[in-house]
This record gives C-alpha cells, sequence and structure tokens, in this order.
C-alpha cells in the first residue's frame, strides 16, 4: 500500500473521529445546556432533530457532489462547515439559535462519510478495502469513545454511579 493510500486512511479516520464525536457530545453537554438556555427537553430535541435533518437532507445530495467534484474541496470545505457550526453552538442563546447551528454542523457532517468511502476505495486496491474501510469506521467509533471520556474527565457531565453501601442512591 502506498504513504499515499495510508495517508488517505489516516484522514479518513481522523474526519470520522472529529465528526461523530461532535455528534454526539451532544447529548454529554445537554445537561448544561438545558438550564443554560432555559430549555426543556422537548426543546433539547428540537435542537438534535435540526442536526439531524440537516445531515439526511444533505448527505445524499453531497453525495452526488462528490461523484461530480473534486472530493477533496468538498471535503475540506464541509468540514469547516461543520467545525464552524460546532463552535457557533458555544454562543446559542435562544433554542432557534442552538437549532440554526447544530443544522449547520449537521449539513458539515454531511460530507464525513460517503466523500470519504469513495476517496479511500479509489486510492486502496480492492484486496485492501475491507480492512481500509474498517479503520476509516473505527474513527467514528473512537471519537464516541474518546469524547465521551474526555468529557468525564473534564467533569462536563456529572458521572453517576450507584454505590452499594448507600441503598441504591445516586452518586455525583
Amino acid at each position: 500500500m502506498s504513504k499515499r493510500a495510508v495517508a488517505i486512511i489516516v484522514a479518513g479516520f481522523f474526519t470520522g473521529f472529529v465528526a461523530f464525536a461532535i455528534r454526539n457530545a451532544y447529548g454529554l453537554l445537554l445537561p448544561l445546556m438545558i438550564p443554560s438556555l432555559g430549555i426543556s427537553m422537548t426543546g433539547a430535541g428540537i435542537i438534535y432533530s435540526s442536526y439531524f435533518i440537516a445531515y439526511t437532507v444533505f448527505a445524499p445530495l453531497l453525495g452526488l457532489l462528490a461523484d461530480r467534484s473534486d472530493t477533496r474541496v468538498l471535503l475540506t470545505l464541509f468540514v469547516v462547515i461543520l467545525g464552524t457550526g460546532s463552535a457557533l453552538m458555544s454562543f446559542s442563546t435562544t433554542i432557534i439559535h442552538a437549532s440554526l447551528f447544530f443544522a449547520l454542523a449537521g449539513v458539515g457532517h454531511s460530507t464525513c462519510w460517503v466523500p470519504v468511502v469513495a476517496v479511500v476505495q479509489r486510492w486502496v486496491s480492492e484486496g485492501r478495502r475491507g480492512i481500509a474501510l474498517a479503520i476509516v469506521d473505527l474513527g467514528s467509533a473512537t471519537g464516541i469513545a474518546v469524547i465521551s471520556a474526555l468529557m468525564s474527565l473534564l467533569a462536563l457531565r456529572p458521572i453517576r454511579y450507584v454505590h452499594i453501601s448507600n441503598g441504591g442512591r445516586s452518586q455525583s
């Protein structure tokens, strides 16, 4: 396998890592967001739904665009959109702001799977595609695991556990 193919696989791994870490960080940050935005669980669901609606609408469109354009440019542009939407979430003051910004992140995330897979398949021989795509896919699972652990370590989300000696009451 060429050095370029390995670089493409590594880039695909980290694209999935970041995209899925951002997508799943929302649920981890939710306990802090609800009081700061003054929203209900319904409002929190609306914000999360905006991400998935944008992702669902744009994924097939950007898959088609990836077949007709320079995928490197497309990935670069939409990873920047993903990051911008995520960064803007920290400035949200209303449910509308949060929904729009997280929808923007969803649009960005919509290029972080299909075009990545297409690029990897172009650069890797047929006999190595399975392992190459498995490594790229591992990036998404690793991103979820790392962001969960990192947020717990940084105490951004209280870790709850049940201790047997206190009658099963939750401890923070």
